[in-house]
């Protein structure tokens, strides 16, 4: 089961990614859909988690997430909801489609908020501009990613995205190594993307930091929280994976998820170098290409089956 949409890629002729450039269609297994859905898009709310959040998140997910050949589409009750809800459903949307294609794009899988877990300096006289994420590689590149999850395209969405993605030029004292706005709108009711690097600013820009091990916990711990309104089954074998491992199933979400045994033992050590490691392998182990629940990022998420529902093609 896979999901695929239109992707309009622009990066400038010099651009290491310049290669990517042109229309595609990216497809994703929906266990790669709802993996995105549960480790992006809000920040680390003490309140979280909760039944109450997992019921909200829950019922955000299927609104946001129905798909009618092999397509993500508006909701049937598109037409019912205020602006205000089509804004949330559109946002949500656009945050996980963003973490999806800088995954898969950009070999970034690690995704944060850069308002929420990073500590800013802007230089002096710079407007307080930022974008929503940084995103970071096993190999310690950054990018800076702003997310715009829209009803309806507009230029002047696109444009104040790559002002937002432009602000962020360096992370720990590394420049990042290009800014992506991502723009996700509906046509005809089914979902598109744009995936633009935007030109680089002749101001001073934002500086951010944030140590290693601070960017894994934070970003697993998305994970974890969702373990505390959950059943845990135990360690079980998996297709393609060499270890037993330990699964929880969300009666909420209706998925089954879980971590490369590996990655967790090295998080639980603290041992970011190990588990950097861990993550580095993963792209090019035979794990992944055997196991389309596992993500580059060692999450494993097992739909269930009332994900299997496809909605009827809108007319």
């Amino acid at each position: 089961m896979s999901v695929s949409f239109p992707v309009k890629v622009y990066f400038p002729a010099d651009s290491s990614w310049a290669n990517l450039n042109g229309t595609r269609t990216p497809t994703f297994a929906w266990s790669a859909i709802l993996r995105a859905a549960m480790v992006a898009g809000y920040p680390d709310l003490s309140s979280i988690p909760s039944p109450q959040f997992a019921r909200w998140r829950t019922a955000a997910l299927r609104l946001a997430l129905p798909r009618s050949g092999g397509q993500l589409i508006q909701p049937p009750e598109w037409a019912l909801l205020d602006q205000s809800e089509k804004a949330a459903v559109s946002s949500l949307l656009g945050v996980v489609v963003t973490k999806l294609l800088v995954e898969r794009l950009l070999n970034a899988p690690l995704l944060l908020f850069l308002g929420v877990y990073f500590t800013l300096t802007f230089p002096p006289g710079v407007e307080k501009v930022r974008p929503d994420f940084a995103a970071m590689t096993p190999s310690g590149d950054w990018f800076s990613v702003e997310a715009k999850g829209k009803s309806r395209f507009r230029q002047a969405t696109l444009e104040n995205g790559k002002t937002q993605a432009g602000a962020l030029g360096t992370v720990n004292g590394q420049a990042v190594e290009t800014a992506i706005v991502c723009v996700t709108s509906f046509r005809g009711r089914r979902m598109e993307a744009r995936f633009v690097d935007p030109p680089p600013p002749g101001t001073p820009r934002l500086a951010a930091r944030i140590e290693n091990e601070q960017v894994l916990h934070h970003y697993y711990n998305a994970l974890f929280r969702f373990r505390q309104f959950s059943e845990r089954l135990g360690p079980q074998g998996l297709p393609a994976i060499e270890r037993r491992v330990s699964l929880w199933q969300s009666t909420d979400l209706d998925l089954k998820f879980g971590l490369l045994p590996d990655l967790e033992e090295a998080l639980q050590e603290h041992s970011t170098e190990r588990a950097l490691a861990v993550l580095k392998r993963i792209p090019d182990s035979p794990q992944i290409n055997q196991n389309p629940n596992l993500g580059s990022d060692g999450i494993i998420v097992i739909p269930g089956e009332s994900w299997h529902d496809e909605h009827r093609t809108p007319h």
